[in-house]
């Protein structure tokens, strides 16, 4: 019998060794590149981001209470710094549970920037809620250049003029709708234009595929540091303290969005997605690709969840960097234990309904939600905990095998081939059983190179359980 010594380590709940769990990983590692590759044939990120400039330049055209496009923000969705705390139904359903194939993007777009003393005096906190505002036009001249995006609201007795959240988005909206046939991102290419509560959807469309996707958020950028926030500063954290100047210089923005039983009208919410930029540059790279393994697997299973989203993930990502020891989040020894330990993190807050902002510990991100909503997700989670292979690989391997035979189903001219437009009836498509046995066998046939492997089918039933004997173990 085998030493101790001689073991790999198992992962508690779902029986399967250390080893084959960083194997599901690097598997995911070279997926991401694939579609990287695949993302890059629709539309270098370089050509996408002139694409925004130009139609920008446009909006500014067009009514000059725009300001030129300078210093907005373009970030890959699926990356940690495209991440942010909006609620998951607000965005066009491409940016959840779109294909990786898809590039998109989220564009933060500032309509005005105030210094730190104007940030101070104009952004009135809500009581009892320190991530949520109004912005107070007190400016003569700033309440006439927006007129037609105010509101009054009173607030300590008096009656103030506010502007609007709800009346900036659909004033932005109709300003890029105006320009939007002037801006041709590609030819053969059509856009069309959505708007979902605070965001400014395009789609640019080839066929009958969606190539592009952009998610622009109209912001206000303030400079300085919010007060609420001020306490942040006094807590230890991961990175370089010369990294604190750059964090508070890039200051903060205000996005058009209330909490779960504000006022869609009035309120904005403070978000602090600059400094997760320059924060990220910290986090070590086997540790985000772990975030970056569980944020594709919640976006496709927890697809338009009102609970969770990749925000709260990468919320405990922040935490976790605090908390836990560098080298423990660099070494790929550990991907294992930091990869469940971030799932086993959401279950628990799911549980005790508790996810504390990381700027803000005071403000729960639970807070808006019932136990009865939280329940089928903290469910779900824990099947994703229980079979990570079916969650990571399964699904994973499906979608690359579908990118591929899209790709060798194309034309040099685009056009699909005959072979795609015409099934042949000889060969019928897989049901979704077979096809996650063909997946699963994929996969034991990768890791388990050099080993003797047995298969044993049951025709009436090719279910993967006990279908496998690798050695001397059975799977």
């Amino acid at each position: 019998m085998a030493s101790s010594e001689e073991w790999e380590p198992l992962d508690f709940r779902s029986g399967i060794e250390h080893e084959e769990i960083r194997n599901l990983v690097a598997y995911f590692k070279r997926y991401q590149q694939h579609m990287a590759k695949v993302c890059r044939t629709k539309g270098g990120e370089e050509t996408t981001r002139e694409f925004m400039e130009n139609l920008l330049r446009l909006v500014h055209k067009y009514d000059r209470r725009f300001p030129l496009p300078k210093d907005f923000l373009f970030l890959r969705d699926n990356t940690f710094e495209g991440v942010l705390d909006m609620q998951p139904s607000q965005f066009r359903p491409h940016y959840l549970h779109g294909k990786e194939s898809t590039p998109a993007y989220v564009v933060i777009i500032p309509i005005m920037e105030l210094n730190a003393e104007d940030s101070f005096d104009m952004f009135d906190y809500m009581i009892g809620r320190p991530m949520h505002g109004g912005i107070r036009l007190l400016d003569g001249v700033d309440q006439y250049k927006w007129r037609d995006c105010q509101v009054e609201h009173e607030s300590g007795g008096n009656t103030y003029i506010y502007l609007s959240s709800e009346k900036v988005c659909e004033w932005f909206f109709k300003a890029v709708s105006a320009v939007a046939n002037e801006a041709t991102p590609m030819p053969g290419h059509s856009m069309t234009l959505e708007l979902n509560g605070p965001v400014v959807t395009i789609c640019v469309e080839g066929g009958d595929a969606c190539d592009i996707v952009y998610n622009m958020i109209p912001t206000v950028r303030c400079k300085g540091w919010p007060t609420a926030a001020q306490a942040w500063w006094s807590r230890d954290h991961y990175w370089d303290s010369k990294a604190n100047a750059e964090v508070e210089n890039n200051g903060y923005h205000l996005l058009p969005m209330c909490c779960a039983d504000g006022n869609p009208e009035l309120e904005w919410r403070l978000s602090f997605c600059q400094a997760e930029l320059e924060l990220a540059k910290f986090i070590p790279p086997v540790f985000m690709h772990n975030f970056n393994v569980l944020h594709s697997v919640i976006r496709k299973e927890l697809a338009g969840s009102a609970v969770v989203s990749p925000y709260q993930l990468k919320t405990i990502v922040l935490w976790a960097c605090d908390r836990l020891r560098p080298e423990f989040l660099r070494d790929e020894t550990f991907i294992p234990l930091s990869l469940f330990g971030m799932v086993d993190d959401i279950m628990h807050c799911l549980i005790n309904k508790s996810c504390a902002n990381y700027f803000l510990p005071q403000y729960n991100m639970f807070l808006h939600c019932s136990e009865e909503m939280m329940f089928p997700v903290a469910r779900k989670l824990s099947l994703i905990r229980t079979d990570p292979v079916k969650y990571i690989y399964l699904r994973t391997a499906a979608e690359w095998r579908e990118t591929e035979h899209q790709q060798t189903d194309q034309n040099s001219d685009g056009k699909e081939s005959p072979a795609r437009s015409r099934p042949k009836a000889d060969k019928p498509p897989l049901n979704d059983r077979e096809s996650r046995f063909r997946d699963w066998t994929s996969h034991i046939v990768d890791v388990n190179q050099g080993k003797s492997i047995s298969v044993f089918i049951d025709p009436n039933d090719i279910s993967t359980a006990r279908a496998f004997r690798i050695d001397d173990k059975f799977y």
